[in-house]
């Protein structure tokens, strides 16, 4: 018996870290129909895991075979689907795409976030009076840390530098001509944090700045290999406890500088 023409199913999502609202959909490219649903969950990678799960729900909902299921984050953990959907379809494979070819998809799933997220808003006026003194902790303290731009992780990270890899990661964010072979004897777990707290995009990029610097070049394994999570949240802990340090020696320097205008 021949196989059916690839079914295409296009997932996305969209979270919002304050909220907790996932909005996640996808696109059946051989019906032209598009799903979408709502969701609360703890991070952006879980709702992006719950999405590739939502399409495939759809294609056993409509019992297809030859099943292409594509995404757009490529840190998911594959294998735990894998493992979930064999024996259930008979022909499928997974699809990395970068974001930008799932343009449609991602503004259906932001949509339904929005949509939800007005709905808890009128069920609930005092929504935002909850927990005043709330304060992120443990993965949630991790994800907003990682969800910023690559500069303001940078910057932040520069906080609990020591001199050499505070210097090391203000070359790479001056993007200038740099002479190879200049660092070594670098403190590896403080680079292996940086790497791992930068989106999946900007890594390569400081690997192979790395890979530049260092003399004798990076040793790949101890910047690439991912720690605990336990390890990188008690270093953005650190890291904020430094920020509010510095923030408040310059509020009482400001204090002073005024009172000495006044």
């Amino acid at each position: 018996m021949p196989l059916q023409e690839n079914i295409f199913l296009i997932s996305d999502a969209s979270y919002c870290i304050k909220s907790k609202v996932a909005g996640v959909a996808t696109f059946d490219t051989s019906t032209g129909r598009k799903f979408s649903n709502s969701i609360i969950c703890g991070s952006i990678r879980e709702a992006e895991f719950i999405a590739l799960v939502f399409s495939i729900k759809i294609a056993l909902q409509n019992q297809y075979n030859n099943v292409v299921f594509v995404y757009d984050d490529i840190t998911l953990n594959i294998d735990r689907i894998d493992q979930y959907i064999t024996g259930k379809i008979q022909h499928y494979q997974f699809l990395w795409l970068k974001r930008s070819y799932l343009f449609e998809v991602d503004k259906l799933a932001k949509k339904a976030r929005r949509v939800q997220e007005n709905l808890g808003k009128v069920a609930n006026k005092k929504l935002k009076l909850r927990m005043p003194d709330h304060q992120l902790q443990g993965k949630e303290l991790l994800e907003a840390f990682k969800d910023h731009n690559s500069t303001t992780i940078l910057r932040s990270s520069c906080v609990i530098a020591d001199t050499k890899e505070r210097r090391c990661l203000h070359l790479y964010m001056g993007n200038k001509n740099i002479a190879p072979n200049v660092f070594k004897d670098v403190d590896y777990n403080f680079l292996n944090f940086v790497y791992h707290m930068l989106p999946v995009k900007d890594q390569q990029l400081f690997f192979q700045f790395l890979n530049m610097v260092i003399i004798d070049g990076v040793i790949k394994n101890k910047i690439c290999q991912p720690k605990k999570q336990a390890v990188y949240i008690q270093t953005v802990e650190l890291i904020i406890q430094e920020l509010k340090k510095i923030s408040s020696i310059k509020s009482k320097k400001e204090n002073i500088d005024e009172g000495k205008v006044n």
